[in-house]
């Protein structure tokens, strides 16, 4: 446990010196931290280790964080795990990081902000569970977002910034393979969702991103702000309203009566439809169906327009969900059945370099540590419990994944291999499932019994003795 007392040191180390400090042995000198400039910087084949020390134990030291280059970590978690399996996985027990994040890092405790669009953060990753799920937002649950990309893409903003967001999400589709066998639906809602988290990382001030619409981005932007100042917002959507629709007359959306919002949403998923190939149109028109789709009834159980369609039109309830926490500032609020406020907490949670990992292994370790050809591919990975994984996406970044039974001969990848199953009459199935219980408890029925006859029986001796 770490005190009030302890003091954080650098070490840069040899491989040698790393085996020493891994098991708490101080060596040579180290640099104080924190630290700025040329002692955050690990030279190629070293590594940084950032340890606690307390004055009642000089001599030992307790290892919080692993700065490893790029090229040296495939062998440093392969010597581990076949030399000192008792410190494999190291990423269970230990911060890995690359040096250039380890730059990054300037106190133990680092905070994660999202500038302001927590809850509309939230509402996307809450909106891609339910895209996956087909269930509403009011009917997800924790697991279910904390397991999503774009949680984990919010969740790297929020601490590291947006600029590494490609490369921790090529480490989420591994992990989805490591864990489910596969990516699942994940990689086909990336294909819909992609623009739209393009444009939200746009809007919290991310660089440079895959997709950008300047003109979209400013107005939600604007949006966010108006509200936040609680402002008068039709006149500034309707100014945006031409320029972002590109073509054709526009409805006055403001005097619109609910039926005529209605067919305005029909028309916007009729133009949606006929966009073809034309990616900025169709991004520009899922917005406006969803922006009418949030007001259509005034309130939030409009949202259901946006549900109705989610199949066929995946983007318009994404952008539903982001809309409407949009100019948010009470993100303890509890939209969707209280489950906002969870994953906000969750995206706002601040990341303590001291406290070690929260998770049973990295993807960058496990993507190393898997071997296929055993009949348990993930037992150097040491898991301990049987339904979920948690994963390390990126230093502080966590995502949880529920296992998927896989029968061996279609993959070697599961947890587990499935039994083949048989059709079972469902009254047998039902008194097989039953006998175990009843079983035992007539068995305690029974020595219950015998017990109390020869309690009784022992007793009426001793009173004829006596």
């Amino acid at each position: 446990m770490v005190t009030a007392t302890d003091e954080l040191e650098l070490f840069v180390a040899t491989e040698d010196e790393l085996n020493e400090l891994l098991v708490g042995s101080r060596i040579g000198t180290p640099y104080p931290w924190p630290a700025h400039g040329a002692t955050n910087r690990i030279p190629s084949g070293k590594f940084g280790v950032l340890c606690a020390s307390n004055d009642r134990d000089p001599s030992f030291v307790r290892p919080v964080l692993l700065a490893v280059n790029e090229e040296d970590e495939r062998r440093l978690f392969a010597r581990y795990s076949q030399l000192r399996g008792d410190l494999s996985p190291l990423s269970s027990w230990l911060n890995v990081v690359e040096p250039r994040q380890f730059e990054q890092i300037r106190s133990p405790i680092m905070e994660a902000d999202l500038g302001g669009f927590e809850a509309a953060w939230a509402g996307l990753v809450v909106a891609e569970a339910s895209i996956l799920s087909k269930r509403p937002g009011q009917r997800i649950k924790q697991s279910a977002c904390i397991a999503t990309q774009t949680f984990a893409i919010a969740r790297q903003l929020a601490l590291w910034g947006g600029n590494r967001v490609h490369a921790m999400r090529a480490r989420y589709h591994t992990a989805q393979s490591i864990v489910r066998g596969g990516t699942g639906n994940s990689a086909k809602i990336a294909d819909w969702l992609e623009p739209i988290w393009s444009t939200m990382l746009a809007v919290s001030g991310a660089g440079a991103t895959s997709y950008r619409d300047h003109a979209l981005t400013d107005l939600i932007q604007r949006l966010h702000h108006s509200r936040l100042l609680g402002r008068e917002e039709w006149s500034l959507f309707e100014e945006a309203l031409p320029h972002i629709r590109g073509r054709g007359p526009h409805p006055d959306i403001a005097s619109a009566s609910p039926e005529q919002r209605l067919r305005i949403f029909d028309s916007y998923l009729d133009e949606i439809r006929d966009a073809g190939p034309d990616l900025e149109r169709r991004v520009r028109l899922s917005f406006l169906a969803a922006y009418i789709a949030t007001i259509a009834a005034g309130g939030a159980a409009s949202l259901g327009l946006a549900e109705a369609v989610a199949d066929k039109y995946p983007e318009v309830l994404a952008f539903a969900y982001v809309i409407g926490g949009l100019g948010e500032a009470r993100s303890w609020a509890g939209a969707f059945d209280g489950l906002g406020r969870i994953v906000v907490r969750e995206l706002r949670r601040s990341w303590n370099v001291i406290d070690g990992p929260s998770c049973d292994f990295s993807a960058r370790e496990a993507e190393v540590l898997v071997d296929r050809g055993l009949s348990d591919p993930l037992a150097y990975l040491k898991l301990k419990q049987s339904r979920i994984a948690t994963v390390e996406v990126e230093a502080g970044v966590y995502i949880q994944l529920p296992f998927v039974e896989i029968p061996e001969q279609n993959t070697n990848m599961g947890r587990k291999a499935a039994m083949p199953t048989e059709k079972v009459d469902p009254i047998t199935a039902l008194a097989d499932a039953l006998f175990p219980l009843l079983r035992d408890r007539l068995e305690t029925a029974y020595t219950s019994s015998a017990e109390k006859r020869r309690s009784t029986k022992k007793s009426k001796q001793t009173e004829f003795r006596m």
